[in-house]
């Protein structure tokens, strides 16, 4: 974790760090699923604006609190904690360009936590709104209940109208102490219990899948099958192998999440066996859902903060990542550390 306080040229903003967010990503940079391409890593957090550069033309200002967008429209391939410095440090320089494309002003205060959670609940509010142009979310499966499967279950308990949710597992250990586990609408449904799957088989109006990327190819034939007739599919989770064969047909999961970026709304209709199944995904989030999601935190946060359940210094963050390095799992839904 950086610590300095950075000097800032006339065309830069210095930004100080309050919380940040440890995402699934991050944890994938830490156990070697991905290669890490940048020393500084993390992209969800909540700071404010301390310094800004002479020549810098915006209308944001010293003192405003921000939350930060991972990347922008204009330029996705510049990712912050992924090729460029991320948010892991108590301070974060932004170019002029930058400032504009990736922060958004928020009320509150330095002390708002729960302002952490503002991406991930954005990219859970849109996965909802592209599903929700082909169904009215009735009967919706989340195949992986970590941090953005927790939010889409909670986001759609709260705009929809008493959906049934079925959220799919493989960790039954753990599910009784699970927060989602006395919702009434809300079903948790092992994957390795057969006679459980086959019973729901053809039952979905939509679904999402937001288990981690090494496990994620494995499921999209279950969310297939779970599927009924004209669903829709979020492949929101990240993937190792792009071009996947489900029932003979040829599923590019790259191009179709790429065509979605940071709010674009398109969605494939695909043959499937006998089903024809809309396929869809996305790559980060618009300013519009992270206006939403600050909205919603604001209004339901005794709701959404019970998914932070791990608070940890900086150096106590160093030593989760390198437990996580290690071999040893993590049974917390979002960790969040504080700057």
């Amino acid at each position: 974790m950086e610590e300095n306080k950075p000097k800032i040229s006339g065309d830069q903003t210095l930004i100080k760090i309050h919380y940040a967010g440890i995402c699934g990503t991050d944890k994938q940079f830490a156990d070697g699923t991905r290669e890490i391409e940048q020393s500084i890593l993390g992209h969800e957090a909540v700071g404010s604006i301390v310094a800004i550069g002479k020549d810098v033309i915006s209308t944001r200002r010293v003192g405003d609190l921000v939350v930060f967008l991972p990347h922008s429209k204009e330029h996705p391939s510049e990712i912050l904690g992924h090729n460029i410095a991320g948010v892991f440090s108590k301070y974060i320089v932004l170019d002029s360009q930058k400032l504009d494309e990736l922060t958004v002003v928020c009320d509150g205060s330095e002390d708002d936590e729960i302002l952490a959670l503002t991406e991930p609940l954005a990219a859970s509010i849109f996965s909802l709104e592209l599903l929700s142009t082909k169904s009215n979310i009735r009967r919706l499966g989340i195949i992986g209940i970590g941090t953005i499967g927790c939010l889409i279950a909670l986001t759609a308990m709260l705009i929809y109208d008493e959906p049934e949710i079925y959220c799919f597992h493989n960790n039954k250990e753990n599910i009784e102490s699970h927060i989602l586990y006395n919702y009434p609408n809300i079903h948790f449904i092992d994957i390795r219990d057969n006679s459980l799957i086959y019973d729901l088989n053809g039952s979905l109006d939509s679904l999402v899948i937001c288990t981690p990327k090494n496990d994620s190819i494995d499921v999209i034939q279950l969310a297939v099958e779970l599927a009924s007739d004209h669903a829709i599919i979020d492949l929101l989770s990240g993937y190792n192998k792009y071009e996947l064969d489900i029932q003979g047909t040829v599923i590019n999961t790259e191009k179709i999440r790429q065509k979605n970026i940071c709010g674009d709304k398109f969605v494939e209709r695909t043959i499937i066996g006998s089903k024809e199944i809309y396929l869809t995904g996305h790559r980060g989030v618009s300013k519009a859902h992270m206006e939403k999601s600050i909205g919603l935190l604001s209004s339901h946060k005794y709701i959404y903060h019970n998914v932070i359940n791990n608070k940890l210094t900086p150096e106590e963050a160093v030593e989760y990542l390198n437990s996580i390095s290690d071999g040893y799992s993590s049974e917390f839904l979002k960790t969040i550390i504080k700057f």
